[in-house]
């Protein structure tokens, strides 16, 4: 008798649970039980407990006047029995002790706190991090996500980056899916609660924006790239990879000035930084962001962290010669020393004002001027005695040593540390101005040195074009 009674009180309300169960489709489940919280795929976990709740509730009722009922029939069924009557009476005062007892928990807890039959939940405060959000809820973004039509979640247009403190976050956000930029990109820098428009777009990816240089394909905004832009390039690239590659016209920089990190670059219109070619005025920044615009080809990039807080412990300096492994006492080479006070955080120079100093050469014979003229070791010791016509008629017109400027006779580097050490010309046309390109700017021509690297012969590289003369050298001390 017991054994059948549960079964078909089981089977009661299975029946009654699935036939209010409304299946919209195989993922989502609309419950409506009259009485009870309907349940889809948007309720939350309060929705539940309180469904659960109530639903326990009723099932507890339903089974205690169905046993009262059982007992009713034992009881009026077994006069021959006295004890199955007997069971049957203790079963109906069961279920009646049973039924109050469930109404009175339910009426205590709603006295003592509604909130205990009718949860709610308050969300806790969503973590550092870039959150889908729709408003009031948020939801973990990827920190790519390739296809937003189908992997986002419908409603959520903006991405929110929440945080006490930390570095901004770069977004990149593409019109077409799977971080496709041929149709357009647009870039947002988010700060602490800074937000960034993803209504229909076709995919995005975002990162924390690092220290480094970044390459804009449209120029500056600001200090922040136009276009398309890299993610944080920290060392020299040999060529740049597409859509950047000939295409680069801003360079954005980010130091950390409180860690003393900066970087330079120095663009080129060759792949290769091994070769002289067009290329880029050395682009440096000692401001936490800067972005600058730039008119050269590139195709690759010389960039380097520059040593601007301790530029002494870069190096000893670097020194220039007139002959080729100029530092070789047998060469009788003359000399330019540029030492580390010199270069402090960068030096610049003119290539004709910078002139060798012959005064260690231990022979001097070489180097006499023509009669009635100092010797080329005492002229540059004694130059202050001569006004600048003089020694201009003495070095550039012959009249004493045959190179007494870096312009004329560039022969070899010394590099005594890290160092960066770039040689500038800049071709003239027909008629003495500086040649421009096809959009009609100067040109400017380089070759770049880094590192503890000595050039034993400068005339091995393309440091300028040929019937051009050598205009500038820079010298930044930079770490490796």
């Amino acid at each position: 008798m017991k054994k059948n009674y549960k079964k078909f009180i089981f089977f009661f309300f299975g029946i009654i649970f699935i036939l209010t169960a409304h299946y919209v489709h195989a993922l989502e489940i609309n419950y409506n039980i009259p009485g009870l919280p309907t349940l889809t795929n948007d309720s939350g976990l309060p929705d539940y407990v309180r469904f659960v709740f109530t639903f326990l509730t009723y099932i507890a009722g339903a089974i205690a006047v169905i046993s009262f009922a059982v007992g009713a029939v034992q009881f009026s069924m077994a006069a021959a029995s006295p004890s199955v009557a007997k069971e049957g009476k203790d079963r109906m005062i069961g279920s009646i002790l049973g039924l109050i007892l469930t109404i009175s928990a339910v009426v205590i807890l709603r006295t003592i706190n509604p909130a205990f039959t009718t949860p709610t939940i308050t969300a806790l405060p969503a973590g550092d991090g870039v959150y889908y959000t729709n408003g009031p809820k948020y939801a973990p973004a990827p920190t790519s996500d390739p296809d937003v039509a189908n992997n986002g979640i419908p409603g959520f247009n903006t991405l929110k980056y929440l945080c006490n403190s930390g570095p901004a976050v770069l977004v990149w956000v593409f019109t077409n899916k799977n971080l496709d930029y041929s149709e357009g990109v647009k870039l947002f820098r988010m700060e602490c609660g800074g937000s960034a428009d993803i209504n229909g777009v076709g995919s995005f990816k975002w990162s924390y924006e690092k220290p480094g240089v970044y390459l804009c394909t449209g120029g500056c905004d600001g200090n922040m790239c136009f276009g398309h832009m890299t993610e944080a390039i920290t060392s020299s690239q040999d060529q740049l990879d597409s859509p950047f590659k000939g295409n680069v016209t801003g360079v954005r920089i980010v130091n950390d000035t409180s860690s003393g990190t900066y970087y330079q670059a120095v663009l080129h219109k060759e792949i290769g930084l091994e070769n002289g070619g067009e290329c880029s005025m050395p682009i440096v920044s000692t401001e936490n962001i800067s972005c600058t615009e730039t008119w050269t080809y590139a195709f690759s990039a010389d960039i380097n962290p520059v040593n601007i807080t301790a530029p002494y412990t870069s190096g000893n300096g670097v020194s220039f010669y007139n002959e080729t492994y100029g530092w070789n006492p047998d060469k009788a080479s003359g000399e330019i020393n540029i030492t580390k006070e010199q270069i402090n955080v960068g030096y610049g120079g003119s290539a004709p004002n910078m002139y060798f100093d012959f005064s260690k050469v231990k022979s001097t014979v070489a180097f006499l001027c023509n009669e009635g003229y100092p010797p080329c070791s005492d002229a540059y010791k004694n130059t202050n005695t001569y006004s600048n016509e003089e020694l201009l008629y003495y070095f550039v017109e012959g009249n004493c040593c045959p190179c007494p400027t870096l312009q004329d006779c560039p022969g070899s580097i010394r590099i005594k540390g890290d160092y960066f050490v770039g040689l500038y010309s800049y071709p003239k046309d027909e008629n003495g101005d500086r040649k421009k390109d096809e959009r009609g700017n100067p040109i400017i021509y380089c070759q770049i040195f880094a590192g503890k690297k000595d050039v034993e012969n400068l005339s091995k590289y393309n440091y300028v074009l040929p019937g051009v003369d050598l205009a500038n050298v820079f010298i930044v001390p930079i770490k490796q």
